[in-house]
């Protein structure tokens, strides 16, 4: 026979099939059968057929483990994402709950000065308004308005804006305050407690097995859908990879798996546990901080009025000093306009401070 002759693939037996396994030497050796040279199939009679059917039984077992162990990895990302994620609120919450104490301190504060003051001030004009309705000369009447501009007092507010101006970016803005906030974010939420995602987003994936990996067998008919199934379960969990773990599954034991197992079910159970007390946290603190925005937003816009408020009452005041000290302007006409200027200044005192423009 020529060499030729010699390098063809001999034929394969009537009702055999071929299947791919991915089993390494050794196992096929402890089976009892050895790989033929190139991709030619191994062909199994039935005994060895039958202990590799045995073979693949008892891996099962540990199969089950392991797509056990890979589903607990994924849990445990899974979780540790959403702790991670529920962190990140609860951290904003706080932040809010524990500046909103501070904020409705300094703002009630606020709000009772300018709400004397504008008692006093409603005062002042109520008595100057009957006032002026006894003035009865010129030189009264400039005596009495320089008085009552030259007396009506505003309380300094400019000393407050830095405050106000936090409090607005806070809770009317909605804006973090980077660098102090980023700092405090980091002390909560350490770089170490995020977890890492894969790029398929993905808890574990299959790897390509390359075609040295196959086992090529040919067996009989009578075996195929039983091998089929078989093989393919064993196949794929062979590939089952999963990003988040260092540990070579293929080489572990069932008892190995099995502690494995029981140790990642802690760690899950005890990332669900912290997770749930977070989630309560953030469910009563969303409610809490959210009727404390309204009530600092309240106050903000309050003030914020009455600020505003006051540059219109200080104009007027100054009006009515260029009412009273032009003298081109007949007494009739100046007692005139300048009741209805302090008229006004009384409604601008007695407009909501919200409304302030």
């Amino acid at each position: 026979m020529s060499p030729k002759n010699d390098t063809k693939k001999k034929p394969l037996p009537r009702n055999y099939h071929i299947l791919r396994v991915i089993l390494s030497d050794a196992n096929a050796q402890t089976i009892g059968f050895e790989r033929n040279p190139g991709l030619d199939p191994t062909i199994l009679k039935s005994n060895l057929t039958e202990a590799l059917i045995r073979f693949l039984q008892d891996e099962s077992k540990r199969l089950i483990l392991l797509t056990k162990y890979a589903k607990e990895l994924a849990t445990t990302d899974l979780r540790s994402r959403q702790l991670h994620e529920t962190k990140e609120v609860v951290y904003s919450l706080r932040e809010t709950d524990n500046t909103s104490d501070e904020a409705l301190d300094f703002l009630q504060e606020k709000l009772t000065f300018l709400q004397t003051e504008r008692e006093d001030h409603d005062m002042n004009i109520l008595v100057m308004i009957e006032t002026l309705e006894q003035i009865q000369s010129q030189e009264t009447l400039l005596e009495d308005i320089t008085s009552f501009v030259r007396n009506f007092t505003f309380i300094n507010t400019n000393t407050w804006e830095n405050d106000l101006d936090y409090f607005r970016t806070r809770f009317l803005l909605q804006r973090e305050q980077e660098d102090d906030d980023q700092r405090l974010k980091e002390e909560f939420i350490p770089d170490g407690d995020t977890p890492q995602q894969s790029k398929e987003g993905t808890s574990h994936h299959i790897r390509q097995a390359t075609e040295t990996e196959y086992f090529f067998i040919a067996i009989h008919k009578k075996y195929y859908t039983k091998l089929r199934h078989l093989i393919q379960e064993y196949n794929q969990i062979k590939l089952l990879q999963h990003p988040y773990s260092s540990v070579s599954l293929e080489e572990k034991s069932e008892e190995e798996l099995e502690e494995l197992i029981a140790q990642q079910e802690k760690v899950s159970f005890a990332v669900g546990r912290e997770m749930y007390t977070l989630k309560r946290e953030q469910g009563i603190l969303t409610l809490k901080t959210y009727e404390l925005v309204q009530t600092i937003k309240s106050r903000l816009l309050n003030i914020t009025g009455s600020i505003a408020s006051r540059r219109f009452m200080k104009t007027a005041l100054n009006d009515l000093l260029v009412i009273v000290n032009d003298s081109e302007t007949s007494f009739e006409n100046k007692m005139e306009k300048i009741t209805k200027d302090v008229k006004r200044l009384l409604r601008i005192v007695r407009k909501e401070p919200s409304e302030g423009k």
